[in-house]
């Protein structure tokens, strides 16, 4: 009975494990340019996987050039990256429709291996660049 058992017990823990996924890195290295004068809010990027926040940023303000990384299984997810700025002691997604210049934002589907960077410029003329 006891042999029994532990094939049992050596079956599942050796299952857990060839199951297991593979996690890999998202960093988001990012900037805001062409800043209005007198508009250069304290912001944070938040990060959302499959529409699940997964991650934020540390606040800053928006003139700083700032990052965030973010660990979540390998393979492909949908990538939600929306700046977020604190305006009247509230903190709103900076998007046209809260009366922003520009969608500071970023939502795509992404293949996650082990690292992967995606840098991205805010810019308020000219709306946002993905390199």
């Amino acid at each position: 009975m006891k042999t029994i058992a532990s094939i049992i017990i050596a079956l599942v823990l050796t299952t857990g494990f060839a199951t297991a996924q593979k996690v890999g890195t998202l960093t988001f290295k990012y900037s805001v340019i062409n800043i209005v004068k007198g508009y250069d809010h304290n912001s944070k990027l938040v990060i959302y996987e499959d529409g699940k926040m997964i991650g934020e940023s540390t606040e800053h303000l928006e003139s700083k050039p700032n990052s965030v990384s973010v660990k979540l299984s390998q393979g492909k997810h949908q990538i939600k990256a929306v700046l977020t700025s604190l305006y009247e002691g509230k903190w709103e997604e900076h998007t046209i429709a809260n009366t922003y210049s520009i969608d500071c934002l970023f939502e795509d589907e992404v293949n996650i291996k082990k690292k992967k960077t995606i840098t991205l410029v805010f810019d308020i003329d000219k709306g946002t660049i993905i390199k």
